[in-house]
């Protein structure tokens, strides 16, 4: 299955670049969706910001130098404050740091392109220093045609699947547009973020010196078992290791994978100048294997300490204890490894710091602005103290209650205290991120009396949190009575009586009416496509189709009428003719349909997954993909 492009801030994936071939899906086991772990951040710094060039300069920043591929000699020229380069279809211009050595950090820039038909696009990467091999793709603009936009994005050195050790170089291309245009640049500037980096976690002993056994941290999963026993010896617990070259003991690391550490062991050996050695290597992987120091031993207890492995290119969850000798006979009274753990969570973006938990709604009074969506209706009920939310049941209409903060959050908890008419349908609970692209948190089912539900918020990489929402999810009728709703960040314990006892101020600012979604493409000069338009592109800004060869924005009520619009096209009546082992049919007309509750993936060997639990990530010939919780690919229906 070989994949197209799709362009998403959320789900950042290497692109097809002209100078670079997409990846292929060879079998019914896509590439996993990873993420590159590295170890727990203790703090970002604000580092220098290299103004590259602004519309005051003459020339790029003396440090910064330019390049390009495709480009013509005279292609790039500096007029009146603005880097003018002309772009013929494919080509690139980047610019690269003589001096730079950079992990992290925030790009900013002002572009705008000589064409303004709203279709054309501008693709922005970021480079191991001047390697053209070793990048990574960061995102597609859509030009509007309104004179200047001005981006502002994060730069991580680490994307799924992809990571650079130094960022150098930015580059600017022109790319899946079939055209040649221009491009102009009044403003670059990069915005360097220093990370101090707690290096080990603490030490996690593999004697465990009370029960005088293996530590419940690890598990042995040595070849030959009986190569060493736990004895007491002068009320002290040893490892004793009777083993011989090639054959030694491995301890595997049971909460997961780590990618380096802090070895430390103290032995003596029965034998003077007996040679022993240890290393790392990763249980699922054979080839995975990093050898650490070797030590020549003593008839004396000594103390052998090393640090010096991290290698940030591979994973190990197993630590291992051999010989170079013909016969070891030693003994460990101390045997420890502190671990660089995996830690996905470092984030780029600022979060609002708090001293007391968020009231979000106390007694059914909202005190953040409301999100309310779909058929649903909600009052105050004073008298009782609660929200009143009712919920008209509608096919796929997926109607919901949510809230709204100008601040911005960052995991934590979401504390709800609620009941419901009907106990039997799903409740959904929605985080939104800053860009306004929901996540579901977790389904649960809601008591007829009024109890308190604690749901643990979401962790993303690139963007903060900000709104949240209790979703109907059985799309049946209900209605919910909610009396209080709190938020709790991380670094505040939430207490046995989690509902704070006082009201927090209200700090609703005073709202327009929420605009429909006809009314926010039409200020930004798009019309809604008609229903059935299939979908031929997404981004961070909405789902696009192509109708009179002009790009039209495809609402998200059409979307939900049937699964087979996604594709462009409608669901199949009764009358249709249904094709035997296909998600697909054709009305007596001959026009092909849809068949409800199909899923036209299983054909390719993969199961089907709705938009409300992944975005798009692909597009190709065979139609839209998106990934499951366990990181494998699905088709959206």
């Amino acid at each position: 299955m070989k994949l197209l492009i799709f362009i998403s801030l959320y789900v950042a994936v290497v692109n097809s670049m002209v100078v670079h071939k997409a990846p292929t899906l060879t079998s019914n086991e896509p590439t996993k969706i990873n993420k590159y772990k590295r170890a727990k951040s203790t703090s970002f710094i604000d580092g220098e910001s290299y103004i590259v060039f602004d519309k005051t300069m003459e020339t790029l920043n003396e440090d910064w130098v330019s390049d390009g591929w495709n480009l013509k000699e005279d292609a790039v020229k500096i007029i009146d404050g603005t880097i003018q380069v002309d772009m013929p279809a494919g080509a690139g211009f980047a610019i690269s740091s003589r001096s730079l050595d950079s992990q992290y950090g925030e790009l900013t820039f002002e572009y705008k392109l000589s064409v303004t038909d709203s279709t054309t696009k501008l693709n922005l990467l970021t480079y191991e220093g001047d390697n053209p091999d070793k990048y990574i793709y960061l995102q597609t603009y859509l030009y509007s045609g309104e004179d200047y936009d001005t981006v502002k994005i994060p730069i991580k050195n680490y994307q799924k699947n992809e990571y650079i050790s130094s960022i150098k170089r930015f580059a600017f291309q022109n790319y899946d547009n079939n055209k040649d245009y221009k491009l102009y640049l009044r403003k670059i500037v990069y915005k360097d973020i220093k990370i101090e980096v707690e290096k080990y976690e603490a030490p996690i002993s593999i004697i465990d010196t009370k029960e005088c056994k293996l530590s419940p941290y690890w598990e042995d999963i040595s070849e030959n078992p009986n190569i060493f026993t736990f004895e007491m010896v002068d009320n002290e617990c040893i490892i004793k290791i009777d083993t011989v070259m090639d054959e030694g003991v491995s301890f595997k690391f049971k909460s997961g994978k780590f990618y380096g550490g802090k070895f430390e062991m103290v032995t003596k050996s029965e034998n003077n100048g007996s040679l022993i050695y240890w290393s790392a290597s990763n249980s699922d992987d054979p080839d995975t294997f990093k050898e650490g120091k070797s030590y020549q031993l003593t008839t004396s207890y000594n103390t052998y300490v090393d640090n010096e492995l991290e290698d940030v290119d591979s994973e190990y969850d197993t630590i291992n204890i051999s010989t170079f000798s013909d016969k070891l006979e030693c003994s460990i009274s101390k045997l420890t490894f502190a671990p660089i753990l995996v830690d996905c969570e470092i984030q780029l973006y600022e979060t609002t710091h708090i001293d007391e938990p968020d009231v979000i709604l106390s007694d059914g009074e909202l005190l953040w602005d409301p999100k309310i969506w779909g058929s649903t209706k909600c009052e105050r009920e004073e008298v009782n103290g609660y929200m009143e939310c009712s919920f008209e049941g509608k096919p796929s209409s997926w109607p919901g209650f949510g809230f709204q903060t100008n601040n911005s959050y960052d995991k934590g908890t979401l504390v709800v205290e609620m009941k419901v008419l009907n106990p039997n349908q799903s409740v959904n609970i929605i985080c939104f991120d800053t860009d306004n692209v929901n996540h579901n948190v977790e389904t649960f089912l809601a008591k007829t009396e009024f109890d308190i539900y604690k749901f643990k918020l979401l962790h993303f990489d690139e963007l903060a949190t900000n709104a949240y929402a209790i979703q109907e999810a059985s799309q049946q009728d209900n209605t919910y009575y909610i009396k209080n709703i709190v938020y709790y960040p991380d670094y505040i314990e939430i207490p046995s009586s989690p509902i704070p006892t006082r009201t927090k101020t209200n700090t609703k600012t005073p709202t327009d009416p929420p605009k429909t979604e006809e009314e926010i493409y039409n200020e930004k000069g798009y019309n809604s496509c008609t229903l059935g338009t299939k979908v031929s592109f997404t981004d961070v800004n909405g789902i696009w189709g192509i109708e009179n060869d002009k790009w039209c924005a495809i609402l998200s009520k059409n979307l939900e009428t049937c699964w087979s619009i996604l594709y462009g096209y409608k669901c199949c009546t009764e009358s249709a003719t249904v094709n035997e082992g296909s998600a697909w049919g054709n009305e007596e007309d001959g026009t092909k349909c849809g068949i409800q509750n199909a899923c036209w993936a299983e054909e390719l060997g993969y199961e089907c997954c709705s938009r409300k639990d992944t975005n798009i990530i692909f597009i190709d010939e065979n139609g839209l993909w998106g990934a499951t919780k366990d990181n494998k690919w699905c088709g959206i229906v």
